[in-house]
């Protein structure tokens, strides 16, 4: 398992992102999480900021900290990869988006 390595407050932790589960380790402070990819995080979606935050917080925090959001109001929301990104440009870049800019997205396609 390969583990990447960053620093919180001069305090060094490694983690592991796997299929089913999130380890996280304290390399200088005693420190063990496992986490499920699909309950603890954002629609299985795992970043950097992330696990800083459940180290820091205890909790994954709304999506609107972690993605790009369409700027629609009181309307549902998901993150989803944006089609014409994925199409045209070969690239997952995800955002916390409506249904309706998601389909005005995928026309432009």
């Amino acid at each position: 398992m390969y583990y990447r390595k960053f620093m919180i407050n001069d305090d060094e932790y490694k983690y592991a992102i796997g299929k089913k589960s999130t380890k996280i380790l304290g390399v200088s402070k005693k420190y063990l999480k496992i986490l499920d990819n699909e309950t603890d995080f954002i629609d299985g979606i795992i970043t950097p900021k992330m696990i800083r935050d459940i180290i820091l917080e205890g909790e994954v925090s709304v999506p609107s900290k972690y993605f790009h959001s369409c700027s629609c109001k009181n309307k549902e929301k998901s993150v989803r990869a944006l089609p014409y990104d994925v199409e045209i440009h070969s690239r997952n870049e995800y955002m916390y988006i409506c249904e309706d800019c998601y389909n005005r997205n995928a026309d432009d396609i």
